[in-house]
C-alpha cells in the first residue's frame, strides 16, 4: 500500500531475514504485482534479501559479499 500511495519515492521491502527456501516458493506473479503497482510513478521498490528473489525486464539486481559488488540487468 505504500508503494501504490505516492506519499514517498521509496519503498522498502526487507526480506534478509526469510529464509530462501521459503523465497522460493512465493509465486513469479508476486514480483510482476509489485512491479506493477510503481511502474509509472516516481516511486522505487526496492527488496532487500540474502538472496535473489525477483527478476524483470525493468529490474536491476545488485549482489554484495566480501570485497565484491555485482550488479546485473537493466
Amino acid at each position: 500500500l505504500v508503494a501504490q500511495s505516492g506519499v514517498c519515492t521509496m519503498a522498502v521491502l526487507d526480506l534478509v531475514d526469510v529464509p530462501a527456501p521459503t523465497l522460493a516458493r512465493v509465486p513469479r506473479s508476486t514480483w510482476l504485482r509489485l512491479h506493477r503497482m510503481v511502474e509509472g510513478t516516481d516511486t522505487t521498490l526496492l527488496l532487500v534479501a540474502a538472496t535473489p528473489v525477483a527478476r524483470s525486464a525493468g529490474g536491476l539486481s545488485i549482489a554484495t559479499g566480501a570485497g565484491r559488488v555485482a550488479a546485473a540487468g537493466a
